[in-house]
């Protein structure tokens, strides 16, 4: 049987699970997946989600929080230290 994935010509694609099993609601990507390296690499992303985050929100406060508190600290009208 020769294969119908003549791209470079302009054929169609076919072969593979594509139409060998229906989606049902709620199922994603990567319940589909079958390679060990990526199944890890899934696993070791949801366990360290938390870490990530944690980092975002480090990496959030520094780069847009902390330079708008010095923008207003030195552009406020009032001196804080005066009596």
């Amino acid at each position: 049987q020769i294969a119908e994935k003549s791209i470079a010509i302009g054929g169609t694609v076919s072969g593979g699970l594509d139409g060998t099993y229906s989606a049902k609601a709620g199922m994603k990507k990567q319940d589909f997946l079958d390679n060990s390296a990526e199944v890890k690499k899934e696993e070791q992303f949801e366990q360290k989600f938390d870490q990530y985050i944690g980092v975002f929100a480090v990496l959030f406060v520094g780069a847009f929080i902390a330079p708008m508190a010095t923008y207003f600290w030195y552009t406020r009208d009032t001196d804080p230290w005066q009596n």
